[in-house]
C-alpha cells in the first residue's frame, strides 16, 4: 500500500503526485478514481437530488417522436372544477378520488433531463380514468444546450400518452433568457403545438419575460399571497397570465398532503382551450345566442373571486374576478344576492360579498 497526492483535477482527470511514478503526474478517470474512493470510505458526498447534473448537449438531428393532436377531453373522466399540478412529492395518489375534484391536471414528467420517479405510475392511472392532462419540466437550463435537452427529453418521455400541452417550469435563478427561448423553440422542433411557460412572479423581469411571452401558448405564474388555501386569501400576480396558480396548502380528495392549486384567469386562453375542446367538434355548433348587456356594471371592489357558472359556490368555475375590474352586468341579481354579469360572451355571477352595481 502506498500513499498519493492529489494535485488538480478538470472535467475528466484526477491528477496526482505518485511516489510510484517520479517523472510525471499520475493521473485516473474522475469515475474510476469515486468507484476506488467509495470502497475506502464509507460515504461518498451525493448530488443533491431537486438539481440534476447537466447533460451534454445532445447530438444534433435527434429525432422528434410522432406526435398525434392532443385528444380531446370530452367526455371527461375529471368532473370537477380544481386545477391541480403534481409531482412525486405527492405520493401515493387516489385518482379515483381525485377525478371528482378537477377539471384538469398537470403533472410533472421532469426533472431537469432526468424523468419525474412517479410520471409513468401516474400518466397511466389518469389515461385508464380519462382525467385530462398537461406535463411539464422542472427546468434547471442555464445556457440553451441544456434547454434543448430538457426540452427534447420531455416531449419524448411523454408523448405516447398523448398529453394535452408541454410546459417549462422557470424558477431557479440559473435559468436564462436564451434559454427558455430555445426551450420553447425545441418544444415546437419536437412536434409540440400546444405549450406553457410556467414563470416565477419573482423572476419574471430577470428573465425578461416580456420578450419571450409570444414564444408560448399560455403563461402561468405562481402568486400565494397568505397561502392559505384559499383564493380569497391569495394575491392576484402583477402580470397578466393565463393560468394563476395561487396556493400550494390546499387540500384535494385522494392527495393525503398539500397541493398545488391554480385558476384560469380570465385573461387569455379558456378552460375550453386547455381541454382542446375549442374549435374541435365534429359537426358545426348551433349559434350561440349572445347575452344582452345591461346598462349598468358591476364592479370589484370587495377583493379578488370567482367567477361561477351559477349564483352559488356549487357552480363551476369560469374565472377570476380581480378587486377594480368592471364588468357588464347581465340583468339578475339571485335571490341570495349575487350578481349575474357578462364574462367572455357568457352569463355568469359573482358574489355580492365582491361585486356591487354601479
Amino acid at each position: 500500500m502506498h500513499f498519493i497526492t492529489a494535485i488538480g483535477f478538470d472535467d475528466t482527470y484526477i491528477y496526482a503526485n505518485d511516489p510510484n511514478s517520479k517523472t510525471i503526474p499520475r493521473k485516473q478517470a474522475a469515475s474510476k478514481f469515486q468507484k476506488c474512493m467509495k470502497r475506502a470510505f464509507l460515504f461518498w458526498p451525493t448530488v443533491k437530488e431537486s438539481e440534476p447534473e447537466p447533460e451534454p448537449e445532445p447530438s444534433i438531428g435527434t429525432p422528434a417522436p410522432a406526435l398525434e393532436p392532443a385528444t380531446p377531453a370530452t367526455p371527461s373522466g375529471a368532473t370537477g372544477d380544481k386545477i391541480i399540478d403534481i409531482s412525486k412529492w405527492q405520493g401515493k395518489i387516489n385518482f379515483d378520488k381525485v377525478a371528482k375534484e378537477v377539471a384538469f391536471v398537470i403533472a410533472r414528467a421532469g426533472v431537469g433531463s432526468d424523468p419525474d420517479p412517479k410520471f409513468d405510475e401516474y400518466a397511466k392511472a389518469m389515461k385508464d380514468r380519462n382525467i385530462p392532462f398537461g406535463v411539464y419540466c422542472y427546468s434547471y437550463a442555464g445556457d440553451a444546450a441544456k434547454a434543448r435537452d430538457e426540452a427534447q427529453k420531455l416531449v419524448q418521455r411523454t408523448a405516447k400518452y398523448n398529453p394535452l400541452f408541454w410546459v417549462m417550469d422557470a424558477e431557479e435563478a440559473k435559468i436564462t433568457t436564451e434559454a427558455i427561448r430555445t426551450f420553447a423553440n425545441e418544444l415546437r422542433n419536437q412536434g409540440a403545438e400546444r405549450i406553457g411557460c410556467y414563470c416565477a412572479h419573482h423572476r419574471y423581469k430577470e428573465y425578461n419575460y416580456d420578450s419571450l411571452r409570444s414564444l408560448w401558448n399560455f403563461t402561468w405564474i405562481p402568486c400565494y399571497g397568505s397561502n392559505n388555501g384559499t383564493i380569497e386569501g391569495s394575491k392576484k400576480p402583477s402580470y397578466i397570465c393565463d393560468l394563476w396558480q395561487y396556493t400550494s396548502t390546499a387540500k384535494v380528495a385522494g392527495i393525503s398532503g398539500n397541493c398545488d392549486v391554480s385558476v384560469i384567469t380570465g385573461q387569455g386562453k379558456s378552460l375550453e382551450w386547455f381541454l382542446n375542446n375549442d374549435g374541435n367538434t365534429a359537426t358545426p355548433s348551433a349559434p350561440v345566442e349572445q347575452p344582452v348587456a345591461s346598462t349598468q356594471k358591476v364592479f370589484i371592489s370587495g377583493g379578488d373571486c370567482y367567477i361561477r357558472s351559477q349564483p352559488n359556490t356549487s357552480g363551476s368555475i369560469k374565472g377570476v374576478a380581480y378587486s377594480g375590474d368592471t364588468f357588464e352586468y347581465g340583468g339578475e341579481t339571485a335571490s341570495n344576492g349575487w350578481l349575474s354579469i357578462i364574462h367572455n360572451g357568457q352569463i355568469c355571477y359573482v358574489s355580492n360579498k365582491y361585486g356591487r352595481l354601479v
